[in-house]
């Protein structure tokens, strides 16, 4: 699996239309840091920021068929080595209801439990 940053406008655009294909809705608001995962030239799992004001890691998906949980855990290093580079100390993010078992294991392995749950799901606070 190859881990990288977008950096264009292109990478950008692929990247919404990968989040268009698995019915994410307002990804026209997704900013940087945007963090790609691919297996040899297929995007299979993507990372990105919207600000609402302070940062919410998000959208995140990964293809479940193709990878799972250990690519998330990297996309999200990955994020987190960028937002310290940008000088945030903190992020949020959150995990749909639909996919309960992703938020026990995130609680699991990065060791931190929902602050909240509402309609999206369960609400995460990352400190850095």
């Amino acid at each position: 699996m190859i881990y990288k940053e977008c950096r264009s406008s292109e990478e950008t655009d692929r990247v919404k239309k990968f989040f268009n294909k698995h019915n994410f809705y307002r990804v026209e608001n997704i900013a940087f840091p945007i963090i790609t995962a691919y297996d040899v030239q297929d995007l299979v799992g993507a990372m990105a920021t919207i600000y609402k004001p302070e940062p919410v890691a998000g959208p995140i998906w990964v293809d479940r068929e193709r990878t799972g949980i250990y690519t998330v855990l990297r996309l999200a290093e990955h994020y987190e080595d960028a937002m310290r580079h940008l000088g945030f100390m903190s992020y949020k993010f959150a995990v749909q209801d639909q996919f309960s078992d992703f938020a026990d294991k995130i609680s699991r392995i990065m060791n931190i439990q929902p602050y909240a749950e509402d309609h999206r799901g369960f609400w995460f606070e990352r400190t850095l």
